[in-house]
C-alpha cells in the first residue's frame, strides 16, 4: 500500500480555517481511495507535559493516523527567529524519526509553520517524492500575509530592513533581553567575592562572544535582524526549489511566488474545492422583499477588509440592507446605529442553516488571498458574492456571473455593489438563475492522485 505523509499546522476541532479543514479532508479522501495516509502536523499546547521539549501524540481519525507536534520550538508566525524558522535540530530529529517509523513514499507539505523549511532537505536527502502547497505565503513572508504591519500590502522586503520593521517585536526583545542581562550581571555577579566573581565573569562574557557581533543600539540590532530575514527568504525559496512540485492554489500565487525566485517549472495550479461545498444544496431563488442580508465570515482584521465592510455598509440604507458577522470574537466593535449581527464561529454541520441566512456574501480582503473557499462555499449555495479583486478571488469569482468584483480597500466601490442588490432584491435571483457550481472535491482529489502518481512512478512505484 502506497503512504502518503502529510505536515501542516493545526487540527481541528481544536484549530479553525479553511486550510485546517483542507488538509483532513484530502488525506481522508485519499485513505478512501486505498492509500495509507499520516499527518504529522503542529498544534498548539495548553498545557506543557516535558517543560519546553518537544513532544509527539498519536491518534486515529476516519482511518487517517495523526502524529501530533507539541511544544514546538517555533511558534506560528513570526514569534520564533528567523535562524529556527530555516532550521531546528529537535524538529528535524522527530521528522526522521516519522518518516523511519512510517516510511512514506510520498511527503504532501501543507505548512511549514510549527515545522521548519529543513524538513524539505529530508526528504530530498532521503529521495522521497515532495509536494509543497501554498495556502499563504508564510515560505516567503514571515508576517504571513505580505501585509506590512498589518494593514498594508507589501510585496518588496528591502533586503529583509522592511521585514525588521514589520516585526520590530524582535528588535525590542533582543533589545530588553541585552539590557536584562546587564542589569543582572551589575546585580548579582559584581558584587561577588574574587574568586566566584572570576568563573562566572568568564561565563558570561564568553555566552557574549557568541553573538554575530557587540551590538549597543536598536538600530544596530535591527540591521542584524534585517540580514536574518534577508536569509531566511534564501533559504525558503532554495528549499522549495529543491521540492519536486510547489503546488500553488491561483495563478497570483503563482506569480508572487516565482518573482520571489521560485522555479517556473517547480510551479503547478491546481484550484482547491471545499468538501463542504459538496453537502450543500443549492439555495431557493430570492424573493423581492427587504432586508437584503449580507454575510461575512472571518475575523476583524484589517488584512481580511474587515474595516472597508463597515464603511461600505454605513452607506447603505439600514432598512433596506442588514449585515450578519460570524466571527471568533462575538465582542468585535462596530458603529451604532447601524443594521448589523455579530454571530460567533458556526460548526460546519450547522452550514446551511447558516447559510438560508445570508442573501449576499462579501469577501473584502486586501491582501493577496491564496484563494478562498469561503467564496466556493457560498457559489455551490446560490448565493452571490461580491469579492475583491485581489489574489486567487478573481479565479472563482466571476464578473455579473456568480457576483461583482471591487478595488480592493475602496468602500465607496464596494457601497456601490452592496447598494445594486440592496435596493433592488430581485438582482440576486436573477444572478442566481446564471450561477453554476465549483467543481467537487471529488473532482479536486482526483487531480491530486494523477499529481501523487506522476510522482511515484518516478520513484518506481506502481
Amino acid at each position: 500500500m502506497k503512504k502518503i505523509l502529510y505536515i501542516g499546522f493545526g487540527v481541528s476541532p481544536v484549530m479553525s480555517g479553511g486550510a485546517i479543514l483542507y488538509q483532513e479532508w484530502l488525506a481522508e479522501e485519499m485513505s478512501s481511495r486505498g492509500y495509507a495516509t499520516a499527518c504529522f502536523f503542529g498544534i498548539y499546547s495548553k498545557k506543557l507535559k516535558y517543560s519546553n521539549k518537544a513532544y509527539l501524540k498519536k491518534w486515529e481519525r476516519n482511518k487517517v493516523k495523526y502524529i501530533m507536534l507539541h511544544n514546538s520550538p517555533n511558534f506560528p508566525q513570526h514569534a520564533t527567529p528567523p535562524g529556527r524558522q530555516c532550521s531546528d535540530p529537535q524538529v528535524e530529529k522527530l521528522l526522521r524519526r516519522i518518516i523511519k517509523e512510517e516510511k512514506p513514499d510520498l511527503i504532501h507539505i501543507h505548512e511549514l509553520q510549527m515545522h521548519t523549511a529543513s524538513v524539505i532537505d529530508i526528504a530530498a536527502e532521503l529521495s522521497i517524492p515532495c509536494i509543497k502547497m501554498i495556502h499563504n505565503y508564510y515560505d516567503v513572508c514571515p508576517e504571513r500575509d505580505l501585509m506590512y504591519k498589518g494593514v498594508s500590502p507589501c510585496l518588496d522586503y528591502e533586503a529583509g530592513g522592511k521585514c525588521s520593521a514589520c516585526l520590530s517585536t524582535l528588535i525590542e526583545r533582543g533589545v530588553f533581553s541585552r539590557k536584562l542581562a546587564h542589569t543582572l550581571y551589575s546585580i548579582f555577579v559584581t558584587p561577588l567575592p574574587k574568586w566566584l566573581f572570576k568563573p562566572l565573569s568568564y561565563i558570561f562574557h564568553k555566552i557574549k562572544k557568541e553573538e554575530p557581533q557587540e551590538i549597543k543600539t536598536p538600530e544596530e540590532l535591527a540591521a542584524v535582524i534585517a540580514g536574518q530575514y534577508s536569509n531566511r527568504r534564501k533559504y525558503f525559496v532554495e528549499r522549495l526549489n529543491k521540492t519536486d512540485i510547489v503546488q500553488c492554489s491561483s495563478t497570483r500565487s503563482a506569480e508572487i511566488l516565482e518573482g520571489c525566485g521560485v522555479k517556473k517549472e517547480k510551479i503547478k495550479i491546481i484550484f482547491p474545492a471545499s468538501k463542504l461545498a459538496d453537502v450543500i444544496n443549492p439555495k431557493p431563488l430570492r424573493n423581492k422583499n427587504h432586508p437584503v442580508v449580507f454575510g461575512y465570515i472571518g475575523g476583524s482584521q484589517f488584512a481580511k477588509g474587515f474595516n472597508v465592510l463597515i464603511e461600505a455598509f454605513s452607506k447603505l440604507d439600514q432598512t433596506k440592507a442588514k449585515l450578519i458577522i460570524w466571527s471568533s470574537k462575538k465582542e468585535t466593535a462596530v458603529p451604532s446605529g447601524l443594521n448589523i449581527e455579530i454571530r460567533g464561529h458556526y460548526k460546519t454541520e450547522d452550514i446551511e442553516k447558516v447559510f438560508n441566512e445570508i442573501d449576499v456574501g462579501v469577501v473584502p480582503s486586501v491582501w493577496e488571498e491564496a484563494f478562498g473557499l469561503i467564496g466556493i462555499e457560498w457559489i455551490k449555495a446560490r448565493i452571490p458574492v461580491i469579492g475583491s479583486r485581489i489574489g486567487g478571488i478573481p479565479e472563482w469569482l466571476k464578473d455579473g456571473e456568480n457576483g461583482y468584483l471591487f478595488e480592493p480597500g475602496n468602500a465607496a466601490e464596494l457601497a456601490e455593489k452592496m447598494n445594486y442588490f440592496a435596493e433592488n432584491p430581485e438582482n440576486i435571483s436573477k444572478m442566481q438563475e446564471k450561477m453554476k457550481p465549483w467543481k467537487s472535491f471529488t473532482g479536486h482529489a482526483d487531480e491530486m492522485e494523477i499529481l501523487y502518481e506522476a510522482l511515484l512512478k518516478k520513484r518506481g512505484l506502481k
